[in-house]
């Protein structure tokens, strides 16, 4: 390796971790603070109890690299659910972007709210918390909360089933597996 390719592979690699590269069209949306950002970071790497699944959506969600139905869809596609941009969680008319899966979902909204007693967040607020050691569960709590919310949104997304309302059992096996890994959390 000569000692060019090597200083061109560094500045790959800076260029990846920082500054946080965001895809055309997240601007407004991820328009962060650097304070912010960095604060989000610091929070993030002291939070190493999460499953590491979980942790690498927060990392994404953070950078807006995480692409919703809005981006995937197309109306050619193979997968029958994936030929529209709509929510598949709530199955309104409402885009699925990032923002209404984080936080303008109904299903979400009720989700948050039968996990934790704190008023759901907005966006940013939810994306790149200001963090202090108070907050940190609640950080946890937040990054368990929409690698669940992620997760089923792209099973019901790529899945060959026709969409139908999430059902009650379904709702709350969700709900009782983000409260497990919250109580697996706070036991450690």
């Amino acid at each position: 390796m000569t000692p060019s390719s090597f200083v061109n592979a560094s500045k790959r690699y800076h260029a990846f971790v920082y500054p946080p590269i965001v895809p055309e069209g997240h601007q407004k949306i991820f328009s962060l603070l650097e304070q912010r950002l960095n604060s989000w970071w610091k929070a993030l790497r002291k939070v190493r109890k999460v499953h590491s699944d979980a942790e690498d959506a927060a990392h994404f969600l953070s950078l807006g690299s995480l692409h919703p139905g809005a981006q995937l869809a197309s109306p050619v596609h193979a997968q029958l659910n994936n030929r529209s941009t709509f929510c598949v969680m709530c199955l309104s008319e409402a885009t699925e972007s990032l923002a209404h899966l984080a936080v303008g979902c109904p299903f979400a909204r009720r989700l948050w709210g039968a996990l934790s007693p704190a008023p759901h967040p907005t966006f940013l607020d939810f994306v790149c918390p200001v963090v202090s050691r108070s907050e940190r569960r609640l950080v946890e709590l937040r990054i368990l909360f929409f690698h669940s919310i992620w997760k089923l949104s792209r099973r019901r997304r790529f899945s060959s089933d026709p969409l139908e309302p999430i059902t009650e059992t379904a709702f709350e096996d969700l709900r009782a597996s983000i409260q497990e890994s919250k109580g697996r959390l706070v036991s450690l």
